[in-house]
Parts: structure tokens; sequence; C-alpha cells
């Protein structure tokens, strides 16, 4: 919106420096405060945050997180009341914004395919959040909705009947820090980040990045790494990036537990995925991944399944998608291919990740927001 610096209000329950819904909403203020707008962040806690934003910290009680999610919804509502702002950002499921950010697939969708519905109706929690997603996507909500997958818009119209209107879509943003260096520098690194994590040259780094062990399917991947032939289960390295309990993992990884490297959240994934030869996302569900498109652009095959939103991306660049229903049998054998074959799909990779632009989703946000407020 030319001329007319805005004020942007986003709401973000808590930030934490590993979580992708975190990025998204640092890397948007980024993007607006490049423009010349003001960002103000509503959230329960963030620790040193850039001088670039204001932070306003609510306090929330309660003894679970239903209640706590319950009290940080009316705090938000409490602030927008309160106005003194020009467009607001919903990064949760909380109530009023201009736009909420869809960072997962349409939760009702997800939910009865897993739980039955009597369930559903009685379980504190899953009732909490599926009113909730109700009053910001459904038809009588004026928000409009940022989705970043078509299964989304399809789900979310099937469920609540959002307007067709109130759904916008938006391109990958994942962080530019991703795109793969020149290849003497990628080399260079590759080699440092190997050396620190104890990788061996003829070693297989295979990546796994997030915190959620079953939601992300790091078991199903743990089971594929044990299934492979001897001769190259030998030179298998599981990669485990995020807050992940190393009790939970041992549980998983029996006997490889000694052949996977934990890392704990790290700031500087793009780093390690140069250190990687593939990246595995075997996730139960996913409603975009963005560090899909992260390992394509750094240059690495990766192999995923279908329910992962940016899982079209995988199947041009490498076609390792694992289809729905799940089948441990088909990871297996896809896993052992792709290893048989690194070079070839490596290459593949690289070819397709130049001709992407995986960086423009804060950019497509912004222009959103610009309009909004010329709008109105």
């Amino acid at each position: 919106m030319a001329g007319k610096k805005l004020h942007i209000i986003v709401a973000l329950y808590k930030y934490v420096f590993w979580g992708g819904l975190q990025k998204d909403t640092l890397r948007m203020a980024e993007e607006a405060v490049k423009r010349g707008h003001k960002v103000t962040v509503f959230t329960t806690d963030w620790e040193n945050p850039p001088d670039f934003i204001t932070v306003e910290k609510c306090r929330v009680s309660g003894w679970s997180n239903v209640s706590r999610m319950k009290c940080f919804n009316n705090a938000w509502k409490e602030r927008l009341g309160q106005g003194g702002f020009d467009v607001s950002v919903a990064m949760d499921r909380v109530e009023g914004a201009d736009f909420y950010f869809a960072a997962d697939s349409c939760l009702r969708t997800y939910y009865c395919k897993k739980y039955p519905r009597w369930y559903l109706a009685i379980s504190p929690r899953h009732r909490f959040i599926l009113d909730m997603e109700e009053k910001v996507c459904g038809a009588a909500s004026r928000t409009r909705v940022w989705y970043i997958s078509p299964f989304q818009r399809e789900e979310y119209i099937a469920e609540y009947g959002t307007p067709v209107e109130h759904l916008l879509e938006l391109p990958p943003g994942m962080n530019p820090a991703c795109v793969r260096p020149a290849e003497d520098v990628a080399a260079k690194i590759r080699n440092d980040v190997r050396s620190e994590l104890g990788l061996k040259g003829n070693e297989l780094g295979i990546i796994l990045v997030g915190t959620n062990v079953k939601r992300k399917g790091m078991d199903r991947l743990l089971d594929a790494v044990k299934s492979l032939p001897q001769e190259i289960r030998n030179l298998a390295r599981p990669i485990l990036v995020g807050n992940i309990p190393a009790s939970e993992i041992q549980s998983f990884a029996g006997d490889i537990f000694d052949k996977c490297i934990i890392t704990g959240p790290r700031k500087d994934v793009e780093r390690l995925l140069l250190a990687a030869d593939i990246m595995v996302h075997p996730a139960r569900e996913e409603g975009t991944g963005t560090v899909l498109v992260e390992g394509i652009a750094s240059g690495i095959p990766v192999l995923c399944t279908a329910c992962c939103g940016f899982s079209p991306y995988v199947k041009v660049a490498a076609g390792l998608v694992v289809n729905e229903p799940f089948q441990q049998d088909t990871l297996n054998a896809m896993l052992r291919t792709a290893l048989e074959n690194l070079t070839q799909l490596t290459e593949q990779t690289r070819q397709y990740s130049k001709t992407q632009d995986f960086t423009s989703r804060q950019r497509v946000m912004l222009d959103y927001i610009e309009n909004a407020a010329s709008v109105k």
C-alpha cells in the first residue's frame, strides 16, 4: 500500500526459536518492517525478541493447555477492542483477526480420521480446538484464511463451508538461508558439519527435522532404517533434529540407537541439511511441511508421505512420495531404492530446485495485508 505505513498486530501464543510457525511469524515481521510498517506481536512469551518488533506480553492462567488457550483467546479479543492498529493477523486459532495463517491441515478432517466422533464430542481438548477452528474458518467468520496447500482449501470448504473468497493461497516461505550456496562453499560447510556430527566420509546422513515424534513419523523412519540390508544399514546414520527427548528416540530406535545423531533444536538447520545425504519425513499429518522445500532447496533428495501439503513439490523433484494409506513396507523399499540411487536423485533434485522460488510467502502475505488496509 504505497504511501501509508501500517501498524500490524500479530497474535502468537508463544515464541520458541525452533518452531516453524514462529519462524514464519518472524519472517513476516521482517518483510513488514522492510516495507516501513510497524509490527506488534501479542504473545504470552518471547525471550530476547529482535529490536525491530514490539512485543506485548499477556499473562494466561489455567492448569491445562486448553484453559490457557481460552485465556489467551479472551485476552486477544480484549486487545483487539482497544484498537490502535490497522491490520490484525492470527498465527494461532484465535478469534477476530483480519487474517489467519493456517499452518496445519484442517484439524476436523484429521481428527475424524483418527478418532470416533463420539470421542471428539466429549474430549474437552478436542472439542475446544474444533470449536476455535470453526470460529476462525467457518462461514460466519470474517477472517480471511491464508492456506498453503490445496488440500487445506478443499478441507475447509467441506468441513466448515468457508467462503471461497475468504481463502487466500500462499506460496512456500522457507528460510532463504536454505538455498544451496556455490558448490565450493557447500562442500566446505558439508565437511565441517559432518566432522562436528561425527559422520565419516562414506556414512549416509538421513535427516529428519521436527519436534513431535509420532506426528512427524520418526518411528517410521527408524523402522525403515532397521529394515535396510546390512551393508547399507551399517552406513546409515539418522540425524534427528528438534526438541526430541533422547528417551523417546531410544524407545523407537532399539539396537540402532547408537547410530542416531541427536542434535536437539538448532538454529542452523541449513548447515545440517548440507551435511545430510537425504531427508526423510514420513509424517502422519503435515499441513504443509516447509522443511520439505528447504531440503529440496539445499540440494538433497526428500522422501515424504502423501499427506504432507508440500508433497507435490517432492513428487516432481525426486518422485519419493509414499502414498496414503501409509504402508511401512512401501517406505522401507523406497528408502532403500533412494539410498542405492543417491547420485541420480541428488542431481535431479538440484536441477529442479534451480527452477523454483520457495521464499516468496512473506512477500505475498504483506501484499494481502496492504491490499486489505487500502480497502479499509
